[in-house]
């Protein structure tokens, strides 16, 4: 998929898309990620201004632990926003 603009928030783990766009990086990715299964994902790769970026599984998915259960939970999430100017 190619885009012709992104912004990159650095102050934030998550990778936030348009929900077309989300759909497309995570095709083939399980929407419940497993811990232990994480080196089975496939890697996500951007191209910026001819560099290549790989994200690992391991990059992408975010380890939560509550009361000593720890869970993966998907790192890139859909945000439709309205655009800013007009």
């Amino acid at each position: 998929m190619k885009l012709n603009s992104a912004i990159v928030d650095s102050g934030t783990s998550l990778l936030v898309g348009s929900t077309n766009v989300v759909k497309a990086l995570t095709a083939g990715i399980p929407s419940n990620l497993n811990c232990s299964l994480l080196n089975t994902y496939p890697n996500i790769t951007f191209l910026i201004n001819g560099v290549n970026y790989v994200i690992t599984a391991e990059q992408y998915a975010v380890r939560e632990t509550v009361r000593g259960n720890t869970e993966c939970v998907m790192g890139i999430v859909a945000a439709d926003l309205p655009p800013l100017w007009g």
